[in-house]
């Protein structure tokens, strides 16, 4: 967030501007572009900037007040106060899904395939997973206990299904698993993968 300070000297007379002071970010002077002590000249502005990184999970507002401070030539002191707000919004969770199987071709006859399920936490908190499902194989135990498990950021969690398939000569088996995870204000994120 870049915030700008505006001086605005409200006189004829010169305005030399000894202090520049935020309540977050202590004294400017040497932060950014801004410098004090300046002069500014009647009715004229001095204007400065500081860019700084914010943020707030709690998503409670950043309020900051910057105070400037100085005399005129005769010694007569002022002073002026001003306030800014920044709102911070949040971040949704994401995740994404990936299937494979093992192996990809049987015989007619029938055969085993592992199916690894693997959900990554791709957003920007831990998020936790409260559905795993398949649309065609009954999950393994291992992927049914993923359910309630917390995904760090970037983690992953994984798991194998061991199923007998039969399909018959020339068939082919799609079958599509979609995870369902939570951050901690509960905004949902959905996943799928699916494997032939």
């Amino acid at each position: 967030v870049t915030f700008t300070f505006v001086v605005t000297n409200k006189t004829a007379e010169v305005f030399y501007l000894n202090s520049l002071v935020d309540d977050k970010f202590g004294n400017l002077n040497g932060q950014g572009s801004c410098s004090v002590p300046q002069t500014i000249a009647g009715n004229g502005t001095y204007t400065c900037a500081i860019t700084k990184t914010l943020g707030d999970w709690t998503l409670t507002a950043h309020v900051n007040t910057v105070t400037a401070s100085g005399q005129d030539n005769e010694g007569n002191s002022a002073s002026a106060q001003a306030t800014e707000t920044v709102n911070f919004i949040d971040l949704l969770p994401t995740i994404s899904l990936t299937k494979t199987a093992n192996p990809t071709l049987i015989r007619s006859t029938g055969g085993y395939v592992d199916y690894t399920i693997k959900i990554t936490n791709t957003g920007p908190e831990t998020v936790t997973v409260t559905s795993l499902i398949d649309n065609a194989i009954t999950l393994s135990s291992e992927c049914l206990a993923l359910v309630g498990v917390q995904i760090p950021i970037s983690g992953s969690v994984q798991c194998v299904t061991h199923v007998l398939m039969v399909i018959g000569a020339g068939a082919t088996f799609t079958n599509t698993a979609t995870a369902i995870a939570k951050d901690n204000e509960n905004n949902l994120a959905t996943a799928s993968g699916s494997a032939v």
